[in-house]
């Protein structure tokens, strides 16, 4: 006979007897409904049989009464398993407790992922997303990823296409963006319109493809002025003009443009010295709940903090709101530092460098450029100029008298 699902849910036991009186301490256990299985006789008169350890406590008078010694062989039944590993108990809890955290928490977003931005920042669409409802701890199910497209596109006029899709427990948001080239023309119309300069140049080659040009190449121009008209005479075989055509003027119009930068250093500046003394503090942070590790207070007066952070994750994509790191507090003192000449130029030197690297990411061809330092009285003066290329073309709308309407095309001549 097995045991039953009952009996291994409640615990039974191998249990042996021996005595003179063995075989009446049985029929005793039966006539009190005491369930007995398997029962095995041995060559020494002895009985062994498995019993349910609630009956157990049961057998005290019947052995006093019959002179039975009973000894418990092994413990069946979760009763049994739950006593052997009573010391570990903590770590099953715990185990148990972290598998229904990591289930819990892959139905929330913990990780942003912001793919193909140049000219508009993570931070920027991060601050975007959350006014509309999505951020670290959104739900998964309540992220609606068409509407988060849709409105990415309706907000920036710079997306031009955008994907926004979960992985895992992570946000991706992948944008194209319009180059800058291209934004000249946000403020084209379906309609006729001319192309002008957007700022004062010197024309370096004009490419027409549709449209009047009215510039060449060393022609100089400023702001406002006509580069390619979207207003076409056609002349009749006598040489007037039998018909006035509108139309989307389209051209490449590059430009020779000037740029000047400028900047002030200070001579006597007040900054952060270093001491040379430091301090870590670790810590673990639970969204945004930090747990320290040891010591955390901060023994100086003057200092600035250093803090390295990183995500735990359970795959590429599966990230989990726990983070782990340390803080660094390295302390300081306030004091006056008188800049040379040269360091001024070393500062001066990768500013410069850093706006010219900011014209070239906008579509600027550096063709020259040239910087100058000079002191004046207590601050260093930094002029420069930067001699470049790059479109200058912006469109213009075109008013087209009202009997004129039907000749607007968008067909090259």
């Amino acid at each position: 006979m097995k045991a039953g699902a009952k009996s291994v849910l409640e615990g039974y036991l191998l249990v042996e007897f021996s005595g003179n009186r063995a075989e009446r301490f049985l029929h005793l256990c039966v006539n009190r409904d005491i369930l007995l299985w398997n029962v095995t006789s041995k060559e020494d008169g002895s009985f062994s049989c498995n019993m349910r350890m609630c009956d157990f406590k049961q057998l005290r008078p019947l052995c006093r009464k019959t002179r039975t010694r009973v000894q418990i062989k092994k413990r069946y039944g979760a009763p049994g398993y739950l006593k052997r590993y009573r010391n570990r108990i903590m770590f099953v809890a715990a185990f148990v407790a972290m598998l229904c955290g990591v289930g819990i928490c892959s139905t929330y977003v913990w990780n942003i992922e912001i793919i193909g931005n140049s000219y508009i920042s993570d931070e920027n669409l991060i601050r975007f997303l959350k006014a509309n409802g999505v951020g670290l701890g959104t739900k998964l199910r309540q992220v609606d990823t068409d509407s988060l497209e849709l409105t990415l596109r309706r907000s920036y006029a710079q997306i031009i296409w955008a994907s926004a899709y979960v992985d895992g427990t992570s946000l991706v948001i992948h944008i194209k963006e319009q180059i800058k080239t291209e934004d000249l023309y946000d403020g084209a119309s379906d309609g006729a319109s001319n192309l002008v300069a957007a700022k004062n140049a010197t024309v370096a080659s004009i490419v027409t493809r549709r449209g009047t040009p009215c510039v060449v190449a060393g022609d100089e121009v400023e702001s406002g002025d006509l580069l390619v008209s979207g207003k076409s005479a056609i002349l009749d075989d006598s040489g007037e003009v039998g018909q006035t055509l509108y139309q989307r003027a389209d051209a490449d119009v590059i430009g020779y443009v000037n740029y000047f930068y400028s900047k002030t250093i200070p001579i006597r500046s007040l900054i952060s010295v270093d001491v040379g003394d430091t301090k870590s503090s670790y810590f673990i942070r639970f969204l945004d709940k930090n747990l320290y590790l040891g010591d955390s207070s901060i023994p100086y007066e003057e200092y600035y903090a250093l803090e390295s952070c990183f995500q735990a994750r359970l795959s590429e994509t599966f990230y989990l709101p726990v983070y782990w790191g340390k803080t660094e507090y390295v302390k300081c003192t306030q004091a006056y530092y008188m800049l040379t000449k040269e360091a001024a130029k070393n500062i001066a030197k990768a500013d410069f460098e850093n706006f010219l690297e900011e014209l070239e990411e906008n579509g600027v061809s550096i063709v020259d450029k040239n910087v100058m330092i000079k002191k004046n009285g207590d601050r260093y003066e930094v002029t420069g100029q930067v001699y470049a290329m790059e479109p200058i073309m912006v469109m213009q709308s075109i008013e087209i008298p009202p009997n004129m309407e039907e000749q607007v095309t968008d067909e090259p001549e």
